[in-house]
């Protein structure tokens, strides 16, 4: 009979998705990007959500996080957005872009 229910629910669930969100609320040890850490090898809080448009082909998300920089407290936020193509079962393409700002640190955006 478990195998039957599993069976069936396997089936019924097995289908394309034609677009996704997603989000998530994440409390990490300690915040590292490329190596470095942001949070100053301290817990850091982050929210995050991500949105796929898969028939078109779109994505776009964004994150915000808390951030220790030059022994100050602030916030980063970072956006993406960008377009992803398939050209064959093996190949495809994607352009995209990154934007993110701190709180309070002007010289940190990019």
């Amino acid at each position: 009979m478990l195998r039957t229910v599993v069976a069936v629910l396997v089936v019924l669930f097995a289908v394309q998705a034609r677009a996704q969100m997603t989000g998530s609320a994440t409390f990490v040890s300690d915040y590292r990007f490329r190596g470095a850490s942001l949070s100053d090898d301290r817990p850091a809080a982050q929210l995050a959500f991500d949105y796929d448009w898969a028939a078109s082909g779109w994505y776009a998300g964004g994150l915000m996080s808390n951030v220790r920089l030059d022994a100050r407290d602030a916030v980063q936020a970072l956006v993406d957005a960008g377009y992803a193509h398939r050209l064959s079962a093996d190949l495809s393409w994607e352009a995209g872009m990154r934007y993110s700002r701190f709180s309070g640190r002007e010289s940190y955006a990019y």
